[in-house]
């Protein structure tokens, strides 16, 4: 990691360059892609749903969608120069069309609305999720009634379709999602704020590489100078080897009679035929990835030593507690053992630690600025300490007491939001700026360090409930992570000198064309055609 600096770095004091603001016509573009990407995400991910284009951090559609828009950019400067968008604009509309793929995927969209339903159309007589369940589920929070049957009318159109020419029943859903709005919306406040806050000690002060914003700035720079990235042969091999292999695969999976080129290679059976222990290795597959090799390029040889060292570790681990006959307990929900996801629980809390006492002379110079004001001379930040120290106490605060109109109780509403956002939520927002992380998942819950002082029983129906329902929605699945999307756009800012205030209306607008159009996606494609 990143060395602790002082809290104020050589680059405060420099007197800033003139920024770049947002422009109208970055505005328009960067909705109507924000738009089309919604749509392509939804069906592809939803009709499609053999692809998965907008879960990682480094979302493929909308790499797409900005190499779309560039190359439309290069036509329009040929014809007249001053139609052709600055490379500036292009980040904003890229920082737009980012956080619109990443929430309507997996990082809300995909999990809050299949999340609202899935208990009532899952419950048997077997599960007695009826029983136990319903009760405590309040009506103002789901589209069907808790006091009724299992597969409400609502629920079982929603995954079994309706027939040609039945209406979808948006009714049911409004005041539901209205109710969710509070708490996702208090959510990305506190992921706007955290970014603003921790923007100058990870990028001006520890100096991080972020790996996943060099690509986009490159070609918004090459963009401006006309394009040489794309008349670069290596440009176009590269691009032709990972294409030729992926499109071959591709039509094997749709004609197996077409030859493939193998890119993983699960290793399990040959563990398996091993016997104990290393038949207890866990899930093993050697990729052939050509991603991986690119965005390695960009990491320290160190960091990925690291990625390497503990990687093989993890397996050494399980081979070894195998050989001395512990049991394989899994992991609640994730598929690791038990072991590791505490391993991995321990580490996130020590990480924290560190995090926090390497910012905190940074911490405490953002605190001062909250009475004393923002200092002349320095180019503001996406919003002055004053705000954003207020909407993270304020969103943070409504979440728990959001929760607590659910049925947490209130020590245990606390401790999930506190523990989702400033430990798994600042940890890998750290993987991703300093290591580039694609995926950010984790092998832990807040409730899961509950469970170690405590039987989950225990913890009562009320809270059972409310926890699945929170978990479902926020964090048991933490791909789409945003608050490393806002902090990349910070950086990016700074390498292309645009206003870092404008990309708080660039996060802002993205946000709402995923929660108008992509909520509508969600709802119409489900119905049209079926969840299942």
């Amino acid at each position: 990691m990143g060395e602790p600096f002082a809290a104020v770095s050589r680059a405060d004091t420099a007197i800033p360059a003139a920024r770049h603001g947002l422009t109208a016509r970055a505005v328009v573009i960067g909705l109507l892609g924000s738009a089309a990407v919604c749509f392509v995400v939804c069906w592809a991910e939803l009709v499609v749903a053999s692809i998965q284009i907008a879960i990682c951090q480094f979302a493929p559609a909308a790499i797409g969608m900005l190499l779309f828009i560039i190359l439309i950019n290069l036509g329009l400067a040929k014809i007249w120069r001053r139609l052709a968008l600055r490379a500036h604009e292009i980040a904003y509309i890229y920082l737009m069309i980012l956080v619109t793929a990443l929430t309507v995927s997996r990082g809300l969209l995909e999990r809050w609305i299949s999340g609202l339903v899935a208990v009532n159309y899952f419950a048997t007589p077997g599960n007695h999720w009826q029983d136990i369940f319903f009760r405590h589920i309040p009506e103002w929070a789901v589209p069907w009634d808790p006091k009724g049957e299992p597969q409400h009318v609502v629920v079982r159109l929603f995954y079994e379709g309706l027939k040609p020419g039945q209406p979808i029943p948006w009714q049911p859903w409004v005041r539901p999602i209205g109710a969710w709005l509070i708490v996702v919306g208090a959510f990305m406040m506190a992921y706007l704020a955290m970014a603003s806050l921790l923007r100058r000690q990870w990028v001006d002060n520890e100096k991080l590489t972020f790996p996943l914003v060099q690509l986009p700035v490159e070609l918004a720079r090459d963009a401006e100078l006309g394009g040489r990235f794309f008349r670069n042969r290596l440009t176009w091999i590269g691009f032709a080897i990972p294409t030729l292999i992926f499109t071959l695969n591709g039509i094997h999976g749709l004609w197996p009679s077409v030859p493939q080129i193998p890119v993983q290679f699960p290793l399990n059976p040959i563990f398996d035929s091993m016997g104990r222990p290393f038949r207890d290795l866990g899930y093993t597959v050697a990729y052939c990835s050509l991603a991986a090799v690119g965005f390695a390029y960009f990491l320290p040889t160190q960091l990925l030593f690291s990625l390497w060292f503990f990687y093989l570790f993890v397996r050494f681990e399980n081979i070894i507690f195998s050989a001395f006959g512990a049991y394989f307990e899994p992991m609640p929900l994730y598929p690791t053992s038990l072991w590791n996801g505490y391993q991995v629980a321990g580490a996130y809390l020590v990480l924290t630690g560190y995090l926090v006492k390497s910012a905190a002379p940074h911490l405490r110079d953002m605190w001062r600025r909250v009475f004393e004001g923002e200092p002349r001379g320095q180019a503001p930040e996406m919003m002055s300490a004053r705000w954003s120290f207020l909407l993270l106490a304020v969103a943070t605060g409504v979440a728990v007491v959001w929760f607590g109109a659910f049925g947490m109780s209130p020590a245990m509403a606390v401790i999930e939001v506190v523990v989702y956002l400033f430990v798994v939520i600042l940890v890998m927002a750290r993987s991703v700026s300093e290591a580039g992380m694609l995926m950010t998942e984790t092998s832990f819950r807040p409730v899961d360090l509950v469970r170690l002082v405590t039987t989950q029983h225990k913890l009562g129906a009320a809270n059972l409930t409310a926890l699945s329902m929170a978990d479902a929605v926020f964090t048991r699945d933490l791909r789409g992570n945003l608050v490393s999307t806002f902090l990349d756009g910070l950086k990016m800012s700074d390498m292309l000198s645009f206003d870092r205030r404008h990309l708080l209306v660039t996060a802002v607008l993205g946000l709402f064309v995923a929660l108008t159009v992509g909520l509508a996606l969600h709802l119409y494609f489900p119905y049209r055609i079926g969840a299942i």
